[in-house]
């Protein structure tokens, strides 16, 4: 799911539930107005649950940069986390059970997002053909950008 979403959203559960029920009663056509803030809601719900989440990606995060975990191993299980996080939206979604977002966490949504396409792009090029040495080069590069967001991440939670 697409996480990014209006920031002008005034986040109200009783609008989005009317939303949800909207979307689901088939007893009238959806707008794209109320489909785009269905998704603005949506997309609020989705960084919520990263936000609650949020010791497991750190844990994550740790171990890349200690070294316990190669960058391969770490795009899996950040990925993982990532998608049983999705089942739970889907399944809150699909019950109308809607939670009041945290504060911080759409910027948090937003590192991991950041992770998330290095994760992407990291995957496609260890699937590629690329000599060893500049594959060296890339983690190395990989876990230096994961590292910098790491460090973003704890200066934000300090705030």
């Amino acid at each position: 799911m697409e996480k990014k979403y209006n920031a002008s959203l005034n986040y109200s559960k009783q609008r989005y539930l009317e939303l949800l029920k909207l979307k689901y009663s088939q007893e009238k056509v959806f707008s794209s107005e109320e489909e785009s803030e269905l998704s603005d809601y949506s997309s609020v719900l989705d960084g919520h649950l990263d936000w609650e989440t949020r010791e497991q990606y750190l844990q994550l995060l740790e171990k890349l940069i200690n070294g316990k975990i190669d960058t391969f191993k770490f795009c899996i299980e950040f990925e993982k986390r990532n998608e049983l996080n999705g089942e739970v939206f889907d399944s809150l979604e699909a019950n109308f059970l809607l939670l009041s977002p945290h504060e911080k966490s759409v910027k948090f949504s937003d590192f991991i997002i950041e992770i998330l396409d290095f994760c992407y792009s990291h995957s496609e090029i260890f699937e590629s053909d690329i000599p060893a040495e500049k594959f060296d080069l890339y983690e190395a590069e990989f876990r230096g950008s994961i590292e910098k967001i790491y460090l973003k991440i704890q200066k934000f939670l300090e705030e």
